[in-house]
């Protein structure tokens, strides 16, 4: 174009289009890791708002340490479920009824013997029987004695390792530190009384 005194107008620089800011490259992620309890979201991914973290140097129970105590355990509530089963069976004319109503009842009634005796120890602020014949004590990560309400959390927990075909337990065989889901969900776990000393919880 031409100005009014006869020069020519000098030309605009064409806008120059905005380039798009360079795309970071995403954070690699890391290894999948077991995490219980709330999560809370970050800037780089998500992460559990409180990670179980053992601070404890007491030693974690052996898996055949844990087993004898289980199998005790179990033989008391077997014995349990074996009484009310002929108690049973004394009111029912000496015959053991098996339709499905009678034995949906005998069902909930020995999970009800379960519960019960596992209640009972926490609600004691005491190890079962099966952990003292075992020479076993619990331990929450800090190394002191669990009181009602961590012991109630681990009876909870226990159903979630037994549900899905036992795995939280089997998960102590891959484990770093050999804890079950139900140690790492509650924050307890069984040490050998032996390991222990004079040290007092």
């Amino acid at each position: 174009m031409v100005s009014i005194s006869g020069e020519p107008e000098p030309r605009k620089p064409a806008p120059r289009s905005k380039a798009a800011p360079p795309k970071s490259p995403e954070p690699k992620r890391a290894q999948q890791q077991l995490a219980f309890g709330p999560v809370i979201s970050t800037g780089r991914g998500e992460k559990p708002a409180v990670e179980s973290v053992r601070y404890c140097k007491a030693p974690v129970a052996r898996p055949e340490h844990r087993a004898v105590a289980a199998f005790i355990d179990a033989g008391i509530v077997l014995t349990a479920i074996l009484i009310v089963a002929a108690i049973y069976t004394f009111w029912g004319g000496g015959v053991f009824r098996t339709d499905a109503l009678a034995l949906s009842a005998f069902a909930v009634v020995c999970g009800g013997i379960v519960v019960v005796y596992q209640l009972l120890w926490a609600l004691a602020n005491g190890e079962s029987a099966g952990l003292r014949a075992a020479r076993l004590k619990l331990l929450n990560f800090e190394g002191r004695t669990p009181g009602r309400r961590e012991r109630l959390a681990r009876i909870a927990s226990a159903w979630i390792s037994v549900a899905p075909a036992g795995l939280g337990l089997v998960w102590a065989l891959l484990d770093e530190e050999a804890l079950t889901w139900h140690d790492q969900i509650s924050k307890t776990f069984p040490t050998p009384v032996d390991a222990l000393g004079t040290r007092r919880g």
